[in-house]
Formats: C-alpha cells, structure tokens, sequence
C-alpha cells in the first residue's frame, strides 16, 4: 500500500492515545486493507511494548490519517494480518498462544473470537 508521502498524525516511535510503549518503530508488525465499500484505508500495527493493536483510518485517497481504536482488539503475540470485502474487515493475529479474530461490519467491532 502507498502511503503518497502524507504524515500519520503520531510521530515514528511517539506513544499513541497517551499510553506508553503504543509507538509504531520501523520494527513494528503491522497490516493493510481497504474497505471498497466506505472507501477506507486501515493501517494495524502492534504497540512495540504494550502487545496493543494500534490502528489508523483515512476516508478516500485525499483524507487525513487519524488514530482508530477498538477496545475489542486484544493483545497480538507477534505478527497481524488483515482482509476487508466490500464493508467487512478481518483483523487476525496469535494472542496468547491462540489464533484470534475481530470482524468489522459495517463500521462496527466484534468482540475477539478464538478460533
């Protein structure tokens, strides 16, 4: 995914929603997806300290990037990956040892399901 040279509103390394160890670092594990449906862009990526799913939302290619979190994401062990579908998104990642999913539809967040 491109990302066309726009800044996300956090800086490399600096915490997101007040919360220590919840920067994104050029290490950070994170995923991609567009929505084709609300014409949505999603960015994941895991807390470098704190295991936190951490995501950013732009509407359209010309939209700004803004911080996105659902208290449904849980803890991801290591890496994440991400599907989305018309207006249904896919968050997967190993959490505890279990593979664990959240499902977006239409713009709502499931609670963490083991599968």
């Amino acid at each position: 995914m491109i990302l066309d040279n726009q800044k996300l509103t956090a800086s490399i390394g600096a915490d997101v929603y007040s919360r220590s160890g919840s920067g994104f670092t050029t290490t950070s594990r994170f995923a991609a997806c567009f929505v084709p449906d609300s014409k949505e862009y999603h960015i994941f990526y895991v807390g470098r300290t704190t295991r936190e799913i951490v995501g950013y939302l732009r509407s359209g290619v010309k939209g700004s990037w803004s911080p996105k979190q659902a208290t449904a994401w849980g803890k991801a062990d290591g890496d994440i990956a991400t599907v989305a579908w018309r207006d249904q998104v896919r968050l997967l990642y190993m959490s505890s040892g279990k593979l664990a999913m959240n499902k977006q539809s239409d713009l709502v967040w499931s609670k963490v399901e083991y599968l």
